[in-house]
């Protein structure tokens, strides 16, 4: 399996497919695919089937191989939409950014204009290429911008609250959550408080937003120096 290309090894991953609950059998496909030169054509879907039948400890040795599984899938999937995603209209992308459907505006800057939860990208053209812009639109957790990275807190009462730290005071911290709704979480109720590494934007909107509009909102974003 170490040694398996890009042809031979979704073939040989087959003998896998049986349930299997052997720890050693498990850790030893997680550590050989972790080296095999044709893991790239391996979707991460298929390798967490193959391994959701071993036990907690195999999924641990696992997660180094599902991160590289994610960050080359990732690689792929930015490379293809941006073959297919040249040429779009600047002009027609201003009106997908400001669409009720996109709704970009309630959260970014242009010139002045719409909100403050997001990073002011009144000049983001100057400042990113194609394929920055291309992630931080359909991988908006992969490259967060500083004083924009989600937290999450859990109270006293077990509630957890994740989002955006707007502003803080004495008594308490303001989270601006996914659905825009600000929660004020008094300081004293707060159990934790940390990072999570996750984007407030939601992520996929190349997969809900038809091509054209994506293409034309890029062209928009590359515009704006």
């Amino acid at each position: 399996m170490g040694r398996a290309g890009a042809l031979e090894l979704p073939a040989l991953l087959g003998a896998f497919e049986d349930k299997n609950n052997d720890d050693r059998v498990g850790k030893a496909l997680a550590i050989a695919l972790l080296k095999s030169p044709g893991l790239a054509s391996v979707s991460v879907d298929r390798i967490k089937g193959l391994l959701g039948s071993y036990s907690n400890n195999v999924q641990a040795a696992a997660e180094p191989l599902l991160e590289k599984l994610t960050t080359t899938e990732q690689a792929q999937r930015l490379a293809d939409l941006r073959r297919s995603l040249r040429g779009g209209d600047p002009e027609q992308g201003k009106h997908v950014f400001h669409g009720r459907r996109a709704a970009c505006f309630t959260c970014h800057q242009v010139q002045g204009q719409g909100g403050k939860v997001g990073p002011d990208l009144s000049t983001i053209g100057g400042r990113r290429n194609d394929r920055d812009l291309l992630e931080a639109i359909v991988y908006p957790s992969s490259s967060l911008a500083r004083g924009f990275e989600g937290f999450t807190l859990v109270t006293t009462a077990g509630k957890v609250i994740s989002g955006l730290i707007t502003h803080e005071t004495a008594r308490a911290v303001f989270v601006r959550t996914a659905d825009q709704t600000e929660v004020r979480v008094l300081r004293d109720a707060i159990e934790e408080m940390g990072p999570n590494g996750v984007s407030i934007m939601p992520a996929g909107l190349d997969r809900t937003m038809p091509a054209d509009r994506l293409r034309d909102l890029l062209a928009y974003l590359q515009s704006l120096k």
